[in-house]
């Protein structure tokens, strides 16, 4: 009678993505989202995704 075994586990290796963005980033832009918001100067939903292209 034999032992069953299973497949070896792969590794799990972080590669960097150069496009990552930084936690600081991430907070300096939403500080500066919530300052343009509280101020009234905001983007009309219609215009949001106007330069966006697939």
């Amino acid at each position: 009678m034999g032992f069953k075994t299973s497949p070896p586990t792969p590794l799990l290796v972080r590669v960097e993505d150069p496009d990552d963005t930084t936690v600081e980033e991430v907070k300096a832009s939403l500080r500066k989202a919530l300052q343009q918001a509280s101020s009234g100067r905001r983007l009309p939903l219609s215009q949001m995704w106007e330069d966006i292209t697939s």
